[in-house]
């Protein structure tokens, strides 16, 4: 069917077209998925140093400090809106805050030194402590097993090629 727009009233037309390229986004969303920060994954052999980087979402308000919170649950890092920090617990001597939480866009980054396989797995943020935790801030860390012929994640994936010693990528469920 064509349908001859009444290009009299502007606004009607802009308002059309608005909706539906905003539907077409919808659509693209509901099909595709939202794309979360944790799905660009960390990828570092064990002893390595492991760099985190991603834009804080959003926050909510009365926001006034972010705190990183390990795959175990326990406090890593917190840093306020001043940008001023503190590394928590066992993670002192193997973290350094590099990130800028008073720029806009909020960004958390920080340096994992020596990593060991049990450092891997999705790192959280928290909103103002460990417990009130913010949807879509994070990244996963996936710390790969090298063995003499593989390196095996170890957090779900799929076979990956590594071009530069034909050694397979394989993955283990966490």
């Amino acid at each position: 069917m064509n349908r001859i727009r009444d290009m009299t009233n502007p606004t009607s037309f802009f308002m059309e077209t608005l909706h539906a390229g905003l539907m077409m986004y919808v659509i693209g969303i509901v099909i595709t998925g939202v794309q979360s920060q944790l799905a660009r994954p960390v990828l570092v052999r064990e002893s390595e140093t492991a760099s985190f980087r991603w834009q804080v979402p959003a926050v909510p308000e009365g926001f006034i400090s972010l705190f990183v919170i390990s795959p175990s649950g326990a406090a890593v890092i917190g840093a306020n809106i001043a940008n001023n920090h503190q590394v928590a617990g066992n993670y002192t001597a193997r973290v350094t805050y590099t990130g800028n939480l008073t720029a806009d866009p909020k960004v958390m980054a920080f340096d994992l030194r020596s990593v060991v396989q049990s450092d891997a797995g999705n790192y959280t943020c928290g909103n103002n402590g460990v417990s009130d935790i913010i949807p879509q801030c994070g990244q996963k860390l996936v710390v790969l097993d090298v063995s003499p012929n593989h390196v095996t994640p170890t957090t779900e994936g799929s076979n990956l090629w590594d071009t530069t010693s034909s050694q397979t990528f394989t993955s283990t469920k966490v």
